[in-house]
């Protein structure tokens, strides 16, 4: 949501109302009255009203707004959010918390988060659950995530087997995880800079590369998390190249404890990290 909202009162003029989205830089603002959501006014409102000759400076909001406009709370789910949004003309409904107005949701400031909503597997409390061969369940899917576990979704880990968690390093999520981590250096940013270097090009951080290992556990049955995991950085990744982790379950430690063994995968099937971890795995 785009937060805080900007609100005005049901007898404030519209002219006031449009002075608050300039202000703000905001393409709406919502009417309260006594804390209550009364409305909903938008830029293009008053482009309408200005059109039809109606004076901004004299009309009070109340007037223009649709009355009891739909509102979410800041802790609806976002799938059921989406639906909100997009049954609505003015595609923007007010997010509430506790009966305050926290905020305004859009379609635009929904869009973010579409490859999550699109490609998510559904629960059995959202209807007829999506078997995927191959997948152990996870809070949400990609198409261009490939996870192999035999095919047979076993119940539980075996010593021996192996599992792979196959990804595109793509310019978006080395972008998206210098902004996280704080990570910002040229080389894995900047073409320019890069191509003088001894690589020649930009390559993935390497916890990132590695990021595809914990994608991996993530999918082991039932509940994993880490304890340790050991890293040798081999080779470089390229942006925008594939790479393969693949864990072996090598052996049971006792107490729902697991050492797996780790490696990652260029396209050329040659390993660029190597390693070892300790996960907690249990049903």
């Amino acid at each position: 949501m785009s937060s805080p909202a900007v609100t005005v009162g049901p007898d404030d003029s519209l002219e006031t109302a449009g002075r608050l989205m300039q202000k703000h830089d905001i393409g709406s603002v919502v009417v309260t009255e006594d804390g209550a959501v009364q409305g909903l006014i938008e830029r293009s409102d008053l482009l309408d009203c200005t059109l039809d000759d109606i004076a901004l400076s004299d009309t009070p909001v109340a007037e223009v707004s649709a009355p009891e406009p739909p509102t979410v709370t800041a802790g609806t789910p976002l799938r059921e959010a989406l639906t909100v949004v997009t049954s609505v003309d003015e595609r923007q409904v007010p997010v509430t918390d506790e009966s305050e107005v926290v905020g305004v949701l859009s379609t635009t400031d929904v869009a973010t988060y579409l490859p999550q909503l699109l490609h998510r597997i559904p629960t059995a409390e959202e209807g007829d659950a999506l078997v995927v061969p191959g997948h152990n369940e996870t809070s949400y899917e990609r198409a261009d995530w490939d996870f192999e576990d035999g095919g047979d979704r076993p119940s539980a880990v075996k010593q021996g087997e192996t599992f792979q968690f196959e990804k595109q390093m793509a310019d978006e999520d080395v972008t998206a995880f210098a902004e996280a981590s704080g990570d910002t250096n040229r080389l894995h940013l900047e073409d320019g800079f890069a191509a003088e270097t001894r690589f020649g090009h930009r390559i993935v951080h390497g916890l990132l590369v590695a990021g595809t290992i914990s994608a991996a556990v993530a999918r082991l049955p039932g509940t994993a998390v880490y304890l340790s995991q050991s890293l040798s950085f081999l080779e470089p990744v390229a942006v925008g190249e594939s790479v393969t982790a693949e864990i072996t379950a090598s052996e049971q430690l006792g107490d729902d404890r697991w050492r797996l063994t780790t490696v990652v995968r260029s396209e050329d099937d040659e390993v660029v990290i190597d390693g070892e971890a300790t996960v907690l795995l249990w049903d």
